[in-house]
């Protein structure tokens, strides 16, 4: 049972910051994007951003999507801020282009929103973990270890200081929380994946352990007792997440 605040302290200047960090950090030295990419830019990362928002654990964070996005949003709001709208014709395109940066901006700020709620909540799991650090930004590495340091205070303060010694250790392996890797997800596949190994078990817990969900009607439900499923592209299927985790770290599997 691991410890957690019950509100939310994200804020709007905290997502600021760190996407003001993105400059900072070491993957700074990103290949800037080539002219004509910010469509398929844009559509990575409202992929990411709903993967992100699908999965129970944090993903790694997608350093160069992000910072390259932010580096075209900036360049066409100072070309939008520069240029003289005089006509209505020309105010209406200037509005509607206001928009389209705004729509830009809210996946962006969703998406470091979304992170930042999951750091708080799996803190320590994220900064004890060396494998979990790595998914981390340099400033939500940063945060995470503030905010750990945070709640650590205010638990010794609160009552852990009034407790036996043997009783205030924070770093056991049963009070860290943990993502709930065995949450049901669905997902798209991008590409055929083949046979996919699922244990029967997983497959009893799960009601309906794989759907295949095909455009535009059920194709078909697997045995309640089969090992494996045949993962084909375009085909929406209901899994546990811990069966199809490496699969969306790859591209091959998206969330929805």
């Amino acid at each position: 049972m691991g410890f957690e605040f019950a509100g939310d302290i994200t804020s709007e200047t905290e997502v600021d910051r760190l996407l003001a960090d993105l400059d900072d950090d070491d993957g700074s030295s990103a290949v800037a994007p080539a002219a004509g990419a910010g469509p398929a830019l844009l559509e990575n990362m409202v992929r990411l951003w709903i993967n992100e928002r699908a999965a129970p654990e944090l993903l790694p964070f997608q350093h160069n999507t992000v910072a390259a996005l932010r580096d075209i949003l900036e360049k066409q709001q100072d070309e939008l801020d520069s240029r003289e709208f005089s006509t209505p014709d020309d105010a209406f395109i200037k509005y509607v282009s206001q928009l389209e940066l705004e729509r830009i901006r809210f996946v962006l700020r969703s998406y470091m929103r979304i992170r930042l709620r999951k750091i708080e909540r799996f803190s320590q799991y994220l900064v004890t973990d060396p494998e979990q650090r790595f998914k981390l930004s340099d400033a939500e590495l940063d945060f995470a270890e503030g905010f750990q340091h945070l709640v650590g205070t205010y638990h010794r303060q609160s009552f852990l200081d009034m407790l036996p010694a043997d009783m205030q250790a924070l770093d056991d392996p049963e009070m860290i929380g943990r993502p709930p890797m065995k949450n049901a997800v669905f997902c798209r596949v991008n590409q055929d994946v083949g046979e996919l190994q699922i244990s029967p078990r997983r497959v009893r817990l799960v009601a309906a352990a794989v759907l295949i969900l095909a455009t535009p009607r059920l194709t078909g439900v697997c045995s309640a007792y089969s090992e494996t499923i045949v993962m084909k592209k375009d085909q929406m299927y209901l899994l546990r997440y811990s069966s199809v985790r490496g699969l969306v770290e790859d591209g091959t599997v998206d969330l929805l």
